[in-house]
């Protein structure tokens, strides 16, 4: 990375609304699309937004969306309440980036996603009273629920006709999109693409018994983020 922009310069960049003590996520779009707009190279963005970031105590105004299940106290019906309240706003502003993109000229690709579940309530309280699953995973399916969050990834131009997982590991999400936008690729994001094939995700939750070929995958995975962040850089 070249820069890093934190919440002082994207309240420099743009008119900056706030949810719950953070940077909105319709004004973490008009940042991006601030940074889009004047970037005369390809440029690459990653960008975290933090609206919906638990912990998600009571909206201070009275939300939007009203949550309603018996089998939740009223402590977790407010933060269900809050979480799905900030989930409409997130998806607002995707809409608001997603057809900024399909009408700008120059290609432009997308990739999204969620990094995890929140907690809502100690030990995932409100996922067990509403019954999604019995408590901590115990088994494969389970681990799945908790564990998985969707993604998407999309562009203004055609993108390539592939066979891929609908289930990976967020770091095979940067070389996918690379073969899905038919973009130049190293030889490491290659290596990714033949280990996607192989083991599209790997997690010690979901796999609490791996056959030595996962085990072989995980060690060279430590190996590569290893020589990546303090080796001699081999990987290159």
């Amino acid at each position: 990375f070249d820069a890093f922009y934190g919440q002082g310069e994207i309240e420099q960049m743009v008119d900056v609304t706030y949810e719950r003590g953070y940077v909105s996520d319709d004004s973490f779009v008009d940042a991006l699309i601030q940074q889009l707009e004047s970037a005369d190279e390809p440029l690459f963005l990653w960008g975290i937004s933090m609206e919906n970031h638990q912990t998600y105590y009571p909206l201070e105004e009275t939300a939007e969306i009203t949550v309603s299940n018996p089998h939740l106290s009223k402590d977790l019906t407010e933060a269900v309440t809050t979480y799905t309240q900030g989930v409409a706003h997130s998806a607002a502003a995707l809409e608001k980036l997603y057809s900024y993109i399909q009408n700008r000229e120059r290609e432009t690709l997308l990739v999204f996603f969620g990094d995890h579940l929140p907690t809502l309530g100690g030990n995932h309280a409100a996922y067990a009273a509403t019954g999604m699953f019995d408590g901590p995973a115990d088994n494969t399916e389970q681990a799945k629920l908790m564990y998985g969050t969707p993604f998407m990834i999309t562009a203004n131009y055609p993108l390539a006709e592939i066979n891929a997982p609908h289930q990976i590991s967020d770091y095979n999400l940067l070389p996918l999109a690379a073969k899905l936008g038919d973009l130049s690729r190293s030889a490491y994001l290659n290596r990714q693409l033949a280990l996607m094939e192989q083991t599209p995700y790997y997690s010690s939750l979901l796999y609490p018994n791996p056959d030595p070929a996962q085990t072989e995958f995980s060690r060279l995975h430590e190996l590569i983020t290893y020589d990546r962040l303090v080796g001699e850089q081999y990987s290159k």
